[in-house]
């Protein structure tokens, strides 16, 4: 999966995401912002891991979201 795609369909959906990343301790992904809060985090060391890790995240955290739902539907 894209990253490219994710953050699309994260973007469609309304949910906030924030990834950052720091040379020696890889890459932080976060769903929320600082104005409403952060729900949940994670740090990895591998890029590609990012995607993936969104589409996890969401899924647990937003359920009932259209990007859930979608997401779903692709893993059937």
């Amino acid at each position: 999966m894209s990253l490219q795609r994710v953050l699309r369909d994260l973007y469609d959906s309304e949910i906030n995401v924030s990834i950052s990343s720091d040379w020696d301790c890889g890459h932080r992904v976060q769903l929320g912002d600082m104005r409403n809060g952060f729900k949940v985090s994670a740090s990895f060391i591998d890029s590609p891991d990012v995607a993936s890790e969104l589409i996890r995240m969401t899924m647990e955290h937003y359920p009932e979201s259209d990007f859930s739902k979608k997401y779903s539907l692709e893993g059937d």
